[in-house]
């Protein structure tokens, strides 16, 4: 009897539980937690909203995947414990100013000098020796934020605020750019003045630095050790341990261009032919993979190694892969992959007609053999709003980088015989010149020329604008701006219809600006203003101080010789008559 009675006690409490846990879900609207797997997901829940507050600030773009053994654990790295025994949950440890973290349970564990990896193996070992019986894993959830100091030959040198997961090369990229995108503190310093040479426009496809450059970069820790980043080799070989990861407090300094130092050489039928700084210790291995690859026209078995005035043959692959022992180069060695026979009958090319034609488009040419006429016929021949004086064509033009072409003008300076101020002009003419055909397609049309009837080249593009119905004149004038285009009128008339010449304008360096070309042309009875001229009337010529004194002072000076030149040959006159 008594066991009857304590069962039904049991019960009955055993349902008002339930009943209780009920109404309180009920009124909270949650459901009712009456197991250890709803404890357990409770618990969760919990773990989860503390997991959320480490991860709400703004996440970094990354460019690489993390080798575990080459990140190195610091401040403010977010790891990630998950524990599978039971239900998986999810512990994100944040690494505090001392370098360590706080395991659940466990206490404080130092990260002091520690890779990701052996990060890794460390929490895992005190886990397991706790609970031998225990399935965790450990990753970084979210890298920290670190200042990194860039000095040296970029654009922008300072400190910058950039994650611990972003590469050397990377952070160099920004410091180059003249407006970076990275949150960053200037440092003071002036992008440096340096005039580099002929190797420095060597640029690699990939750093956009040169090869000198990229592969002497230097790294400095604040524990005081130090390493070179050597991009170059990086890129080439796979080999992410030369071009580090960040840690907080780096110092980065990227060295000017070094004009004596040595080279070494490939060339020839490969996808990248290239001349690398050298560095003691290179091997014939990385020099074949900066070449990335045969092109289509490499000959088989024609590769070969120049080194010390001695060639002999290399034994390669077909991906360009050294397929005997390796071995060190030496300064000035060189690979040359031979072509093959040249393919012929590949003459073929793409020109592009854009504008007032029927059919725009792309068209197929036989290079050097087409000509400008045939190409317009395939098109279908311009529309009624065609206008051919400002029509031209633009043609491609090989240049290795913005560095190369800004320094085009210079380099053709070399021996010249200008005097300054030619110098000057012709610089300016070459920074802006355009890269337009010599054709005139106003009389390759309509007069029939069959000297602006061009051949045409594979990239052309063919643009045939429509007709502005305007000329623009400005300067010394009255009035200023667009005017309507009238045909058959001449400079003096556009100039008229503005007004006339305003008070002090040069009427004499008076010029029609051609449309097409931006030739200065002078004016006259026969020279007529075409549609999209500009007609530019200067002011007062500006005259330095002192200049109509020195002239005054030169034409009295010349008088005055004459006169003693005159006066000495009367002299001698009657001297010679007495």
């Amino acid at each position: 009897m008594l066991r009857v009675i304590m069962r039904i006690f049991f019960n009955t409490i055993v349902c008002l539980v339930v009943i209780s846990g009920y109404v309180s879900a009920q009124q909270t609207g949650a459901t009712p937690t009456t197991g250890t797997a709803d404890i357990e997901k409770m618990m969760q829940s919990a773990v989860s909203a503390g997991n959320a507050d480490l991860l709400k600030s703004d996440a970094m773009a990354v460019d690489n995947v993390i080798n575990p053994s080459e990140y190195h654990i610091g401040p403010g790295d977010i790891l990630a414990l998950q524990l599978l025994s039971g239900t998986a949950i999810e512990q994100l440890l944040a690494v505090t100013p001392e370098n360590s973290i706080l395991l659940p349970r466990l206490g404080e564990v130092s990260l002091v000098g520690k890779t990701l990896a052996q990060a890794k193996d460390t929490i895992l070992k005190i886990i397991q020796k706790r609970n031998p019986n225990a399935t965790a894993s450990v990753t970084l959830r979210k890298p920290r934020i670190c200042y990194v100091t860039i000095k040296g030959n970029v654009a922008m040198p300072g400190t910058y605020s950039l994650p611990a997961s972003m590469k050397v090369s990377t952070a160099i990229k920004l410091a180059s750019q003249k407006s970076t995108t990275a949150s960053a503190a200037s440092a003071g310093q002036n992008t440096p003045k340096n005039s580099p040479s002929e190797s420095d426009r060597l640029l690699s496809k990939s750093t956009g630095m040169s090869s000198y450059v990229a592969r002497n970069i230097i790294v400095r820790h604040s524990d005081g050790t130090s390493e070179t980043a050597d991009i170059e080799k990086a890129i080439a070989t796979g080999t992410t341990a030369l071009d580090p990861l960040l840690r907080e407090s780096d110092e980065i300094f990227v060295p000017y261009e070094s004009g004596a130092s040595p080279t070494i050489t490939i060339s020839g039928a490969v996808q990248s032919p290239r001349v690398l700084a050298f560095k003691k210790g290179d091997k014939a291995s990385f020099l074949l993979k900066s070449g990335y690859g045969f092109t289509e026209n490499a000959r088989p078995n024609g590769v070969y190694l120049i080194q010390n005035g001695v060639k002999r043959q290399l034994k390669t692959n077909e991906k360009l892969q050294l397929t005997e022992p390796d071995f060190e180069l030496q300064p000035g060695s060189a690979i040359i992959a031979e072509q093959d026979a040249p393919l012929t009958g590949l003459k073929q090319g793409i020109v592009e007609v854009t504008g007032n034609v029927q059919s725009p488009g792309a068209y197929s040419i036989e290079q050097n053999t087409t000509r400008l006429r045939e190409v317009i016929e395939q098109a279908g021949g311009f529309t009624d709003q065609a206008y051919l004086p400002l029509a031209y064509i633009l043609r491609r033009e090989y240049v290795k980088n913005s560095a190369e072409e800004d320094d085009r003008s210079e380099r053709a300076l070399q021996y010249t015989d200008l005097v300054p101020e030619d110098t000057a002009r012709f610089i300016h003419h070459t920074k802006d010149r355009r890269p337009i055909v010599s054709c005139d397609m106003a009389a390759a049309f309509t007069r029939k020329s069959e000297a602006d009837n061009v051949q045409l080249q594979d990239g052309d593009v063919i643009v045939v604008p429509s007709n502005p119905q305007r000329v623009f004149v400005y300067g010394q004038v009255n009035k200023p701006g667009y005017m309507a285009f009238t045909p058959g009128k001449t400079m003096e008339w556009y100039i008229e219809q503005a007004g006339g010449f305003a008070t002090g304008a040069e009427k004499s360096l008076a010029r029609i600006i051609k449309g097409r070309t931006k030739v200065w042309s002078t004016g006259g009875d026969n020279v007529f203003v075409e549609s999209g001229d500009e007609i530019y009337a200067p002011p007062p010529t500006i005259k330095p101080i002192g200049y109509e004194i020195q002239n005054y002072t030169l034409l009295v000076t010349a008088i005055g010789a004459l006169l003693g030149v005159a006066g000495f040959i009367y002299n001698v006159y009657l001297n010679s008559s007495k």
